[in-house]
């Protein structure tokens, strides 16, 4: 991957997939890393230049810590952008980085043709809250294992129900290996229940997707359909149960669909 030098102590790595057509920016959530984005990159960089980061302190970027938080993930996408020379760009966000878009959005809505948020609300309401403390204390006082096995719980959908134990198992396993540092998660966790600009959702100008799954417990679809009524010029799709809060990687065909109709809309 690139490397983008931020500061003395920061940078962010960073690919670009894709030769021809619009930008199309990829932001993961609290896991901060770009690899979410596979089945993504497999499917538009024949036709966009899709570009998709390690956040900072994850994977092969540095930096974390205090500046692991949302309002700081907008600045390094723009930081991004900017060394891109991608002036405007198609903006995709899943969970967290549902938020951190919509952050972008709002701080620089010239930069962005169409705007998707999935898996994601418009600020932390009194469950996520709950089970965001909840997650702090088990980070804190049981470590990373209990922490993942506790996130694992939360993110699969229904089809874990009937899948095999290794498998769920196995993708327990791939997310302690990716996990950050834990002062990077807590901050970031902070940041997902501090974030609240919905008053500020209505001044958004351009075209707008909100997509919930019917089986995420962790971003309801009642939180995207309200998320969705906040934005102007926004549709709302809520996907089948089956992919649960992970839908890019657990349903990426249906996702995918989604996506590519609402950027031939934009193109149309």
């Amino acid at each position: 991957m690139p490397e983008l030098k931020l500061s003395d102590s920061a940078s962010l790595h960073y690919e670009v997939h894709g030769e021809q057509g619009p930008w199309l920016v990829l932001v993961s959530g609290i896991g901060g890393h770009g690899a979410f984005w596979a089945e993504q990159v497999r499917h538009f960089s024949a036709s966009c230049r899709v570009v998709i980061h390690d956040q900072r302190g994850h994977g092969q970027s540095t930096g974390g810590g205090a500046d692991s938080g949302i309002a700081q993930a907008s600045s390094d996408v723009l930081r991004l952008l900017d060394s891109l020379g991608a002036e405007r760009v198609l903006l995709v966000g899943h969970s967290m980085g549902g938020m951190i878009v919509q952050q972008f959005a709002l701080d620089h809505g010239d930069r962005v043709e169409g705007l998707v948020i999935g898996g994601s609300g418009a600020a932390a309401d009194d469950y996520t809250r709950l089970v965001l403390g909840f997650r702090q204390r088990v980070l804190e006082k049981l470590g990373p294992a209990d922490f993942c096995r506790l996130q694992t719980l939360l993110t699969v959908g229904a089809a874990a129900h009937t899948a095999p134990i290794g498998a769920i198992l196995a993708s327990e396993e791939r997310s302690l290996q990716g996990l950050p540092a834990n002062d990077v998660l807590l901050a970031r966790m902070a940041s997902i229940a501090a974030f609240d600009r919905s008053n500020e959702l209505a001044r958004l100008e351009m075209p707008a997707l909100v997509v919930s799954a019917e089986d995420d417990v962790q971003a309801t679809p009642e939180a995207g359909r309200r998320l969705a009524e906040l934005i102007p010029h926004a549709q709302f799709t809520v996907l089948p149960a089956g992919g649960g809060h992970f839908f890019p990687k657990t349903s990426p065909d249906p996702y995918n669909t989604l996506l590519e109709r609402f950027f031939h809309g934009l193109a149309s």
